[in-house]
């Protein structure tokens, strides 16, 4: 039974990466040119050769998008800017020791 669901995970994984190969071929190939020109490809132009692309999907509860995070979108029905975490008081000091 484990083998069989162990076995369900990889094939899907590779049937989604080659899909994701074969569909973004094209860009791939100009992301590949570039580094072998350039040997580097900065966030920005790296962003920019693949800005077009449709959004993450939330694959098996697995969240994909970081609100808040540069290069990020924020998952649907998520705040754009993100949430203070909450007031926590500070500690109280600990005790003194008292001489012996």
């Amino acid at each position: 039974m484990i083998d069989e669901e162990v076995r369900a995970f990889v094939e899907h994984g590779y049937a989604r990466a080659m899909q994701v190969l074969t569909e973004y071929k094209s860009k791939l190939m100009a992301l590949a040119d570039k580094l072998i020109a350039e040997e580097t490809v900065e966030s920005e132009e790296f962003e920019k050769l693949f800005d077009d692309l449709p959004p993450k999907e939330n694959l098996h509860g697995i969240v994909l998008a970081m609100p808040g995070f540069p290069g990020f979108p924020a998952a649907p029905g998520t705040p754009t800017t993100p949430t203070p975490p909450e007031a926590t008081p500070p500690a109280a000091p600990s005790p003194e020791p008292s001489p012996s």
